[in-house]
């Protein structure tokens, strides 16, 4: 079944950030026009795109707590091809039921820490990097300083 996160989360998500739907957008590779519907609530958040925005640096924590089965349910505690939902996951303090609130946060918090791993391999390749430039720079500044040294002898 489908997620669906909540409008406030995303709209709590680009505030927090700072932000545009263009930014987003281009992130995600979608138009602005669609991170638009997801903020009005005409599109759901699609589960690669939340994972792309998980992958980022930005802050993505308003999403851990707002996940919904995306099942609109009627009065008579049925969705609409008439099969009962069990809703009590949502109120109930069952042994059964925290269980799986706690597998689910275990599994939050492993992504999370799979996610920072990721981070710090990519923050420590791009340290390397930067180290290597530095070095070509350094090699490039004395070669520089050898050719003027020799103009100047001229």
């Amino acid at each position: 079944m489908k997620k669906r996160y909540y409008i406030a989360e995303f709209q709590t998500f680009i505030k927090v950030n700072k932000l545009t739907q263009k930014k987003v957008a281009d992130y995600l590779g979608t138009s602005t026009a669609f991170v638009s519907q997801i903020i009005k609530g005409k599109c759901d958040l699609p589960d690669e795109k939340l994972l792309k925005l998980r992958e980022s640096d930005w802050d993505t924590s308003m999403f851990d707590s707002s996940v919904n089965t995306g099942v609109i349910i009627n009065n008579s505690g049925r969705d609409f091809n008439n099969n009962h939902i069990d809703n009590r996951q949502y109120y109930s303090d069952s042994p059964d039921v925290l269980r799986k609130q706690i597998d689910d946060l275990e599994r939050t918090i492993a992504e999370r820490e799979r996610l920072l791993v990721e981070k710090e391999e990519r923050i420590k390749e791009k340290d390397s990097q930067i180290k290597e430039k530095d070095s070509q720079i350094k090699e490039k500044d004395s070669q520089i300083k050898t050719l003027l040294s020799i103009l100047n002898k001229q």
